[in-house]
């Protein structure tokens, strides 16, 4: 059965009953694990040319010919440390999706609205008064989206510390 009004669960695929949605779901995580390897591969490269480069400098020759000839058991602790990292973070932030969205209010507002308007004024000294007019509406706009984003986030983080239940 649908949910409707005050008796829509959250998530949303929980107020329907089907196969499909179970497909679904299926489907979805299939695509996080599967996104994982793809979205941590260039930090894991920098991590690891980073301590291949501090073991250059650091230590015996034993070590830095057995580095040259092979990186392959580098890569697999520091690859598995890193992924027990992104699981003791998962576990350890009971409100991860608030915090995502404390984050997000913050830096998305930033990146995409105030920067840029502020990038251009800084630039272009000699505009109309018009298009100073409009970059001045986005500023105000975006910095009230931007509060609000981060006091509701804010308000959500305190709501779920307080209930100690976690998302």
């Amino acid at each position: 059965l649908l949910g409707v009004g005050d008796k829509v669960q959250d998530p949303i695929f929980k107020n329907f009953d089907s196969a499909a949605v179970n497909v679904v779901v299926v489907l979805l995580l299939a695509h996080v694990v599967m996104s994982y390897a793809i979205i941590m591969n260039p930090p894991e490269l920098a991590f690891e040319d980073q301590v291949v480069d501090c073991i250059k400098v650091r230590s015996s020759s034993a070590l830095q010919k057995a580095l040259v000839g092979n990186r392959w058991p580098l890569r697999l602790v520091l690859r598995l440390c890193l992924t027990g990292l992104t699981v003791f973070i998962a576990k350890a932030v009971p409100c991860f999706p608030v915090l995502l969205s404390l984050v997000s209010s913050v830096t998305g507002t930033t990146t995409s609205f105030i920067f840029p308007v502020l990038f251009y004024l800084r630039l272009v000294k000699e505009m109309p008064s018009s298009h100073r007019t409009i970059c001045r509406v986005i500023l105000l706009f975006a910095t009230i989206g931007g509060v609000t984003g981060t006091y509701n986030a804010i308000l959500g983080m305190k709501e779920c510390h307080l209930s100690n239940t976690g998302c």
